[in-house]
């Protein structure tokens, strides 16, 4: 347990390590949160694993960088067919190729040829793969094969104080997404095969252009459905979900049980329509809503053993 904030009618502890209030929001424009790494700091203390995503660099000393391969990880089958892992797993292969239909603004049945899996021997990726080398050779196939190679080695940056950090790169909102939904599956997968009996904790940080507002209806689904699939982690894994965004999206669709607020001048939200809603937050101050109720706050970072 750490303790965020306190004000004259109480403290604000948040008890990370039980699957009821594993998952923390957090808005704020800022680029360095004082918060985030304070989680960090406390967590690794705790002998805990951080991971990090990020569009801005989270640390300075890389040790050596780890890459993961999802095309390799879809070589091997499911644990049986109907469950859990295999439907979410089929999704998250689903959606990559609508997200990529969407980056080129094709219709997916005429952009993505139909593909089929021997369920018993690979998972659903390694399908689509055989079916889109079996393509003629064409605009088409050449697009899909240089998205299937950003498979093919996604890195994690290993550092001395940041444990595992995954950098979301980009020029455009596209190349963002797609960067940030790569490295969300890369984790979802690898998260199926962890022996580490460590407590993890997960923390996103978006920014700004990723979530420019108003987000376009096919954009909110991607990012909706990358942060709802890596909050639902929480229930399976001894694992805390921390998100940062500037905007009060994508919080609420991520399942959060905590709602800190260090920003009152968000794009998507008029928070003077909320009876009570104080008008000003300070240097130090903070909004704290757990279970609907919003209570003003000075930050006390502490740790509670």
């Amino acid at each position: 347990m750490v303790k965020i904030a306190e004000n004259e009618d109480g403290i604000f502890v948040w008890n990370h390590n039980i699957d009821a209030q594993a998952r923390l929001g957090i808005i704020s424009k800022e680029k360095d949160s004082l918060l985030v790494d304070f989680l960090k700091e406390k967590f690794r203390e705790k002998n805990e694993v951080n991971y990090h995503m990020s569009t801005s660099e989270t640390s300075n000393v890389v040790e050596f960088t780890d890459t993961l391969s999802i095309l390799h990880f879809e070589e091997f089958p499911s644990q049986g067919e109907n469950n859990q892992f295999s439907n979410d797993r089929m999704k998250w292969v689903q959606m990559y190729f609508s997200l990529i239909s969407m980056i080129h603004h094709k219709e997916r049945s005429e952009f993505v040829p139909l593909a089929s899996f021997r369920a018993h021997a690979e998972g659903p990726l390694i399908g689509y793969y055989r079916a889109i080398q079996n393509m003629e050779e064409s605009e088409e196939k050449s697009i899909l094969n240089t998205h299937l190679q950003k498979l093919e080695n996604v890195k994690w940056n290993i550092s001395v104080d940041e444990d595992f950090v995954f950098k979301i790169q980009g020029e455009t909102n596209e190349e963002l997404l797609e960067s940030f939904f790569i490295g969300a599956w890369a984790y979802w997968l690898y998260t199926a095969f962890i022996v580490d009996p460590r407590p993890i904790n997960l923390f996103v940080e978006l920014d700004g252009l990723m979530v420019d507002f108003p987000v376009l209806a096919e954009k909110r689904k991607f990012i909706t459905f990358i942060t709802d699939s890596l909050a639902r982690l929480t229930f399976q894994l001894n694992m805390s979900f921390t998100l940062k965004s500037p905007t009060l999206f994508p919080i609420p669709e991520s399942l959060v049980e905590h709602l800190v607020i260090q920003d009152i001048q968000t794009a998507d939200m008029n928070w003077s329509e909320i009876p009570h809603f104080p008008t000003k937050v300070d240097e130090g101050e903070i909004i704290w809503e757990y279970q609907k109720t919003f209570r003003k706050m000075k930050l006390a970072l502490a740790d509670v053993n």
